[in-house]
């Protein structure tokens, strides 16, 4: 068979195949990239916005100061598998600034976030907070 016949049996079936393998590669590529843009994609977590969680002080044992923290509550948006969201409670939740290594030539402190291993803290609104020594 000559490279000629090979070519053009079944050309149209063959223009056709190729142009449909391009496609499904460009689609596959595009996925890859941004999982989260395609429509119809699910991964399977969800996210959950917990509302006015206050904020503790973490310091050392023994220092006797008091602090006021402004704003004393955030905002914490978590994502992870529906069924640990739906069971998650502001418990399970902490959110602090540490002040145990703090230097006060600086006032503003940015607020962290522990929670359960299997559930991720995708936004903490507002990110830091205004300390201020208290006075009684």
């Amino acid at each position: 068979m000559s490279l000629r016949r090979l070519i053009q049996h079944n050309f149209w079936l063959k223009l056709f195949s190729l142009l449909m393998a391009t496609m499904l590669w460009f689609a596959v590529s595009s996925i890859q990239k941004q999982p989260d843009r395609v429509p119809g994609f699910e991964t399977g977590l969800q996210r959950r916005t917990f509302e006015k969680l206050p904020v503790a002080v973490l310091k050392k044992p023994m220092d006797p100061e008091l602090y006021t923290v402004s704003p004393e509550h955030t905002d914490v948006t978590v994502e992870g598998p529906r069924e640990v969201l739906e069971s998650l409670t502001t418990r399970d939740l902490e959110i602090f600034i540490n002040l145990a290594n703090r230097s006060f030539e600086s006032s503003v402190y940015q607020v962290h976030a522990h929670v359960l291993a299997e559930v991720e803290v995708v936004d903490i609104s507002p990110r830091t907070v205004r300390v201020k020594r208290f006075s009684p």
